[in-house]
């Protein structure tokens, strides 16, 4: 069991109910990974009730259900029922622990759906949204001291500004391949930048192809003058091109080019 585990654990056990009880918690210890169920009231005796995971530091929501009180500590929905006489101890629904819990949980859960979109818009090594990916997110000093219902502004406010620097940069990017295919001659240093920036996303992906097929020497050239391991990281993120990237014309093109050498070779077998 982890040292903060432990102390979260010891604590709820060690508390005693003042009034009237409106978040009930319950931590189950693993050996590899420990669960933490919680029931939240709404109204009319329904409760909301979570489950999360704590494994590697991180808490992870991985059941949520709406439960009906029945009578005293017996909870019930469709496929679930908790009986809270057994191991559950009432706590705050502002203690610290039950912050940690729930707000580390959410800003994990929102970090994760970030990754997912950017990697979706992007690509998953943009350095323009890794850099600034960190900027304003709450800490964990606010995980710790701000009920849910206010962490979950900060949270907001965080995700909305992510939301904003990956469409901006998605933005970029479809005007960098409008200009691609309206230009008929690019520049070496653009093919180069290009190239160092490019990334796995569906407008990158069609803009190499572009590239390729529309500008076939100067792409070679910058390909060529690539060192050993940008041209591996570039060969890496060809693998396994979506099936929408129409690749045929870029083949052809290069195919055709009087320039030979093996790292055309390679450009071709990943586009195939």
């Amino acid at each position: 069991m982890s040292k903060k585990l432990a102390v979260i654990l010891g604590l709820i056990l060690s508390l005693q109910s003042f009034g009237q009880s409106t978040v009930k918690v319950r931590v189950i210890p693993g050996k590899l990974q420990s669960k933490t169920q919680i029931l939240k009231p709404i109204e009319n005796d329904q409760w909301v009730y979570e489950e999360y995971s704590y494994f590697k530091q991180v808490y992870w929501l991985i059941d949520q259900d709406t439960l009906t009180e029945q009578s005293e500590g017996y909870f019930k929905s469709p496929d679930l029922s908790i009986n809270t006489n057994e191991s559950f101890q009432s706590m705050d629904p502002c203690d610290s622990l039950v912050n940690d819990l729930l707000n580390s949980a959410l800003s994990h859960q929102t970090a994760s759906a970030l990754d997912k979109k950017a990697r979706l818009l992007i690509g998953d090594k943009n350095s323009k949204y890794q850099q600034h990916q960190q900027d304003n997110r709450p800490t964990v000093v606010d995980e710790y001291q701000n009920c849910h219902e206010d962490f979950q502004l900060l949270n907001n406010k965080w995700y909305e500004e992510q939301i904003a620097l990956i469409e901006s940069i998605k933005i970029e990017k479809e005007n960098r391949y409008a200009t691609i295919n309206a230009t008929t001659n690019i520049a070496n240093e653009f093919m180069a930048n290009f190239l160092s920036e490019f990334d796995r996303c569906e407008i990158d992906y069609n803009a190499f192809a572009l590239l390729a097929s529309n500008h076939t020497e100067t792409f070679l050239t910058a390909i060529h003058r690539m060192s050993e391991d940008d041209f591996f990281d570039l060969q890496l993120k060809l693998k396994r091109l979506p099936e929408s990237i129409q690749t045929d014309k870029a083949i052809a093109a290069l195919k055709s080019a009087e320039i030979k050498s093996n790292r055309k070779k390679k450009i071709i077998r990943e586009l195939k």
